[in-house]
């Protein structure tokens, strides 16, 4: 699941990676079907999973009597690490710095209720996300020289493209670009926790149907309001 996850992550950033080689019959229709099916559901996969896997890391180390706390910071930081090499040298996005920023995070609220990690994961995913989201769109709160980016694609100079990844960076430009990564990941972060510890993966035999039923509704009202 987080291998299809990463794939259609993969797919979510194609249509940045500069202009297309060639020109086709699906021009027109790409964006749309980007919009439908892509854009923004392998995220939220992605970001689902991340809480998921928290959970299960929890739950196995305290089995085996190793110290989680301990253990998950070394791991978010070793992360954090990753996410900040890959965004200086490789390429300005910052996602991965954002899951081991909501990964230390989980700690403090690792033995929260359901109820109270439900309320907090529709403040992130609704309210929080909601102003950001409405700020960036209808009062231009985030702003940038996107003629930057077309830097990347034609310069022969790596020193040049290493000075636009740190101009774009989303943690340099933090209050124009985090904000909205930040409340989005982690809400979604939290649904992941939530799902796991209501054994929403591995439901008894009777509420199978009901669990299944979720997933239709979830998936048929997913794609319409897409």
């Amino acid at each position: 699941m987080r291998g299809f996850a990463l794939l259609g992550v993969l797919f979510a950033n194609i249509p940045y990676g500069g202009d297309p080689p060639v020109a086709g019959i699906f021009d027109e229709s790409s964006p749309f079907l980007l919009d439908l099916l892509i854009s923004k559901k392998f995220i939220s996969l992605f970001s689902i999973l991340f809480g998921f896997g928290f959970y299960i890391q929890m739950s196995r180390t305290e089995k085996t009597g190793i110290n989680f706390r301990k253990y998950f910071i070394k791991r978010m930081s070793l992360l954090f690490l990753i996410g900040t090499i890959h965004c200086f040298i490789l390429w300005d996005g910052g996602i991965i710095m954002s899951y081991a920023f909501g990964g230390l995070f989980l700690l403090l609220i690792r033995n929260w209720s359901l109820k109270k990690l439900v309320i907090l994961a529709l403040i992130f995913n609704v309210f929080l996300t909601g102003i950001v989201f409405i700020g960036n769109s209808a009062l231009e709160w985030r702003v940038y020289d996107y003629g930057l980016a077309l830097i990347w694609p034609t310069t022969n100079s790596y020193l040049e493209y290493f000075k636009v990844n740190f101009i774009m960076a989303p943690w340099v430009n933090f209050l124009n670009d985090m904000p909205i990564t930040l409340f989005y990941t982690f809400g979604n972060i939290l649904i992941g926790l939530i799902l796991e510890k209501m054994n929403f993966f591995s439901p008894p035999e009777r509420l199978k149907k009901l669990t299944n039923r979720f997933i239709i509704l979830g998936f048929s009202v997913g794609v319409l309001c897409s």
